[in-house]
């Protein structure tokens, strides 16, 4: 049954309690079929009582199960997110056509403050575009989060040197050395490693459809490509994903972060620190000077025997 107050079921379908009349006589009225969802219902309340859902945890709740359809699956994931982390406990009680642009402003500013100016502005933008779904379905009667100027973010300037790269690459299990070696020679984000299927491999290269843009990338054959993914898909031949896990599992975002702190234990103490993205963009860099070369510092390393 929904979080709703005065709303009941009966017969198959939601009813709504005005209460009693003068006469003391219970009234109500019928809104859906339990099987019209909860969208229909907002909108049936809507009609009775005001233009708004009840709070804005309702709204979220509706978002979440019938406003995320059309957005990529990375995007309905961290959209789910941002709402179970932070929104609806924050704004979740208010009503939401009593949430002002200066509430939403002072939230920003208030995750700034915590040094989480960037993912206040993601989360922003999820609480718009959930007003724009209430919009839409008459559970609201305005956005609150139009015409907010978002936190500045510093952009990251991190470069991984060569050294730092081999410094981990070195220390790593196979596995795991082919997905970090995968991250930088396609320049890829995590989660486009993560889902990255091995129907993707063609003869001509590598077919990868960007999870921002969703323009097809094409990324051609070279040596060092060529060793890591055949290394990776030959670990377990019938596994559907290029990198995998020690189990043959696809890699989740938990698993690819305790994993390179199991290898940051075994460096050195005061070792060099970076990211996943850091890695991303260690590729776009090098590509851009002139090619990666990867395969080269990887021999230098002697990590791989050469070929007799």
């Amino acid at each position: 049954m929904p979080a709703i107050e005065r709303v009941f079921p009966r017969h198959g379908a939601w009813h709504y309690d005005f209460g009693r009349d003068e006469s003391g006589r219970r009234k109500s009225a019928r809104l859906v079929r339990f099987d019209e969802g909860e969208a229909a219902l907002y909108k049936a309340l809507a009609k009775i009582i005001s233009p708004t859902a009840p709070t804005i945890r309702d709204l979220l709740t509706s978002f979440k199960l019938h406003g995320m359809g059309e957005l990529a699956p990375r995007t309905q994931l961290d959209y789910c997110n941002y709402i179970d982390r932070q929104l609806a406990a924050t704004f979740g009680d208010m009503e939401p056509d009593d949430l002002e642009t200066v509430h939403c402003a002072k939230y920003l500013k208030l995750r700034k403050q915590q040094d989480a100016a960037q993912s206040g502005n993601k989360e922003m933008a999820c609480l718009s575009s959930a007003f724009q779904y209430g919009l839409s379905e008459g559970l609201c009667s305005r956005n609150p989060c139009r015409g907010i100027r978002r936190n500045k973010a510093k952009a990251r300037t991190r470069y991984v040197r060569d050294d730092e790269f081999l410094l981990y690459l070195d220390a790593a299990p196979d596995h795991l050395q082919d997905l970090l070696a995968g991250i930088y020679l396609m320049e890829l984000r995590p989660h486009e490693a993560r889902d990255l299927r091995t129907s993707a491999i063609t003869p001509k290269g590598v077919h990868i459809e960007q999870s921002k843009t969703e323009k097809l990338k094409v990324i051609e054959w070279a040596p060092a490509l060529q060793f890591f993914l055949t290394r990776a898909t030959s670990r377990f031949p019938g596994a559907p994903y290029v990198f995998t896990n020690s189990l043959g599992d696809k890699w989740t975002e938990g698993a690819m972060h305790s994993a390179m702190r199991t290898v940051r234990q075994t460096l050195p103490e005061g070792s060099p620190r970076f990211t996943f993205h850091d890695l991303r963009a260690k590729g776009e860099s090098d590509h851009t000077e002139g090619g990666h070369g990867l395969l080269a510092l990887y021999k230098r390393a002697h990590i791989v025997k050469a070929v007799r």
